[in-house]
């Protein structure tokens, strides 16, 4: 499970240094706040994504294109809408709708693109 301080950027899982700051493990942190009924968990992840938009900028709101465009210089269209999304799911079950939201529209304003992808 993440530990550190996530308020600090300092959210990691001490047992092999995994930064928690994927969408997988947003999503994953909140889904257990969920069954386990702790609300803790959903906090801790609000904090890291939270420090995570504030100081790293592809992550600001608002800059989700940026986000999107990091993903195809890395995997292509066909990778980047999957991460895209990925971490558009993340943010909505968070909360963070309006970040959510406008990722979708990155994607959709992609999808020529993204449908001619491999």
């Amino acid at each position: 499970m993440c530990e550190g301080d996530p308020t600090t950027g300092d959210a990691a899982d001490d047992s092999d240094g995994h930064v928690c700051r994927y969408s997988f493990d947003f999503k994953f942190v909140v889904e257990f706040s969920i069954v386990s009924g702790d609300v803790s968990y959903k906090n801790y992840a609000l904090a890291a994504w939270n420090w995570q938009k504030t100081n790293i900028d592809r992550y600001k709101d608002g800059n989700q294109a940026t986000l999107y465009n990091h993903f195809v210089s890395m995997v292509g269209h066909g990778g980047a809408s999957w991460a895209a999304s990925d971490y558009a799911l993340a943010a909505w079950k968070m909360g963070d709708a309006s970040w959510a939201q406008h990722m979708a529209s990155v994607i959709h304003s992609d999808l020529t693109n993204i449908m001619s992808a491999t």
